[in-house]
C-alpha cells in the first residue's frame, strides 16, 4: 500500500476481497448484539439492537459541552453483549470558542 491507495487494481481487488472474507467470517453482516452507552453514569443510549435489519444504519449521538463535568473526568463508556458481528464507533470532541474570546497572538507576522 502507498499512501492512501493501493498500487495497483489487483491489488485493490485481492484487499477487498480479503475484507469481504473477514466480514463474512466475523459475522458482520448478520450481526446479533445489544449496545449502550453512557457519560459520567448518565445512559446515552441503552439497548440499542444490531441486526441484519439495520446492519448499514449508524446511530450518531451528540451531548453539548455545557453537560460535561468542568475540570473534572469525563467517564464515555460503550457496552455491547455477546453476539455475531462488531461494533464500530468513534468518539469526537469538537469545542469552538467565539471570536471574541481569542486573544491576539502576535508571533512576528501581520496583516
Amino acid at each position: 500500500r502507498d499512501a492512501d491507495a493501493w498500487q495497483t487494481t489487483q491489488e485493490t481487488a485481492w484487499s477487498l476481497m480479503a475484507l469481504v472474507d473477514w466480514m463474512q467470517y466475523t459475522g458482520e453482516l448478520q450481526p446479533s448484539y445489544t449496545f449502550g452507552a453512557t457519560l459520567n453514569g448518565t445512559p446515552l443510549v441503552a439497548g440499542e439492537r444490531a441486526d441484519a435489519s439495520n446492519v448499514r444504519e449508524s446511530l450518531t449521538l451528540r451531548v453539548q459541552v455545557a453537560d460535561l463535568l468542568r475540570d473534572q473526568l469525563n467517564r464515555l463508556s460503550i457496552e455491547r453483549t455477546d453476539g455475531n458481528g462488531i461494533l464500530y464507533y468513534t468518539a469526537r470532541l469538537r469545542l469552538n470558542l467565539p471570536a471574541d474570546q481569542v486573544k491576539a497572538v502576535d508571533r512576528g507576522i501581520s496583516l
